[in-house]
């Protein structure tokens, strides 16, 4: 699963139109959901079935199988006709926060963000430079006045004062290697557009959502192969919230530009063909602009986990994180699920 899902964890820390509409909206938004659930079902069994067919196939085909996990990292591109399709789930809850001393601060209350990232890349070139694709993300969020409340009943997917839900964002990527002499660096870039009215909550009193500003997500990877057994993966974000003219608010008012930079790095551990642990570290500065006054935050989240090649073309990923210092943001964790089919 691609490391670049943790910068897109932490938006989670931070509702659509008539109460009627919104309660028939939400249907639809988490009959999605559980498309996306019931898509790779499909794509799961069909691929077991097919194992059973190629159970005789050939020694080439074997040491494919056994290397996707390994081979396909976040800084690898699809050949021509291949097709990458991740769907990974993210469960952030905090119950306290930092303040701009860092200074830890009991909040009274659980905070819990859930989001699904479904994400889609296509191989277009014969060389494997380029790749085109497409993200859809769906979120929902609950404050719950119990601090000891458990963080899985976001999963309810309820409407309320305290709740929302809502495909937020979608948009257009692109992924390329720039220097085909270095084989493991490669670019990608996202444009995400917010199609939920208020997000940001000014007007409708829900809990805030996500960001309602367009999106510019740019990031650079690398990876680097240490023997058989370990790799390390290092990533750079250029990423942008950009303001949406102020008619587009319920408020009338624009808002303001925000850049952060997160900088990540994977050590990875390669226990067998089909399976890997990893241990990660994220330090991620943001910016941004208030009445001419810099407002900054910061975070370093620390993480461990593992994925492991189930089939052919099927992989499954865990990842735990914890929010270990910050600066103006929250100190939660993150419970993390991710599927991966790549054909």
């Amino acid at each position: 699963m691609n490391h670049l899902k943790i910068t897109a964890r932490k938006e989670l820390i931070h509702n659509i139109t008539a109460r009627s509409g919104e309660v028939m909206n939400n249907h639809l938004k988490i009959g999605v959901s559980f498309s996306f659930f019931f898509f790779f079902f499909l794509l799961i069994s069909t691929d077991l079935v097919g194992q059973e067919n190629e159970a005789d196939s050939s020694m080439t085909n074997e040491l494919e199988e056994v290397s996707n996990v390994q081979t396909f990292t976040p800084s690898k591109l699809l050949k021509k006709g291949q097709i990458d399709v991740q769907l990974f789930n993210n469960l952030y809850t905090q119950t306290a926060s930092r303040d701009a001393n860092r200074k830890l601060t009991e909040s009274g209350r659980r905070d819990t963000y859930f989001a699904t990232f479904g994400q889609v890349l296509i191989g277009t070139s014969k060389s494997a430079r380029v790749n085109w694709g497409f993200d859809v993300i769906f979120k929902s969020v609950r404050i719950d006045p119990d601090p000891k409340s458990a963080s899985l009943k976001v999963l309810g997917f309820e409407s309320s004062n305290s709740t929302r839900t809502a495909i937020t964002t979608i948009g257009p990527k692109i992924k390329f290697s720039p220097i085909k002499a270095l084989p493991d660096f490669s670019v990608q870039s996202a444009l995400w557009i917010p199609i939920a009215n208020d997000l940001e909550a000014d007007e409708n009193g829900k809990p805030w959502l996500d960001w309602d500003r367009f999106t510019s997500w740019t990031q650079f990877f690398y990876s680097q192969q240490l023997g058989s057994k370990f790799q390390f993966f290092y990533e750079f974000d250029l990423l942008a919230r950009l303001s949406k003219p102020a008619s587009w608010y319920a408020n009338g008012q624009a808002k303001d530009h925000v850049l952060s930079t997160p900088t990540s790095f994977f050590v990875n551990y390669f226990s067998t063909s089909k399976s890997t642990v990893y241990a990660m570290v994220q330090y991620a500065p943001t910016f941004g602009f208030d009445g001419g006054s810099v407002i900054d935050a910061d975070y370093t989240q620390l993480g461990i986990g593992g994925k492991y090649q189930l089939t052919s073309h099927f992989a499954v990923e865990l990842l735990y994180s914890s929010f270990v210092m910050a600066k103006n943001t929250g100190a939660g964790r993150t419970y993390n699920v991710g599927l991966r089919y790549i054909r």
